[in-house]
């Protein structure tokens, strides 16, 4: 490799360096959508963050539903608007789940939270709502790296 096309490389190390933060911060803001998705399809499927089921967190005085996820009370309120009671989806009228939102904080965190009225209720009433999955992770894990070599190998190629 000769002189000039060794410092070419090292400019282009320096670019990539410098715009590090700024690229991390875009390829995160492309994946905020995809990561609330994620989160209203899991927890629509009942599964909490760490992959086990959503549990409400007290005890319950009145008796379950057959699957243990609601009281006989709410499922039968529940049944007649229309919804499932066979696992704890958070889903009455659709308000809490369609308004999760994922936000980055910073350069690389990532903060999710739904804006609905009962939101303080329902995340503290129910076990590890938001987070990944270990398959969320790797899954999200590899998109990202996907975007970062695409980056990458566009600053080598210019």
């Amino acid at each position: 490799m000769s002189v000039e096309a060794l410092q070419n490389t090292v400019n282009k190390l320096k670019r990539i360096r410098s715009a590090g933060n700024t690229i991390t911060a875009q390829i995160i803001d492309t994946q905020l959508k995809e990561i609330a998705d994620s989160q209203r399809e899991r927890i629509d499927k009942g599964v909490n963050a760490d992959g086990g089921e959503l549990e409400y967190n007290k005890s319950r005085s009145s008796p379950l539903n057959s699957s243990g996820a609601y009281t006989r009370q709410y499922d039968r309120y529940k049944k007649k608007r229309g919804g499932q009671t066979q696992h704890v989806d958070l889903k009455l009228t659709g308000s809490y789940q369609n308004q999760i939102k994922a936000q980055r904080q910073g350069l690389t965190k990532v903060e999710i939270g739904s804006a609905d009225s009962k939101a303080p209720f329902i995340e503290g009433n129910y076990n590890s709502i938001y987070g990944f999955t270990p398959q969320q992770k790797a899954e999200l894990i590899a998109k990202i790296k996907l975007q970062v070599y695409r980056v990458v190998k566009t600053v080598f190629t210019k």
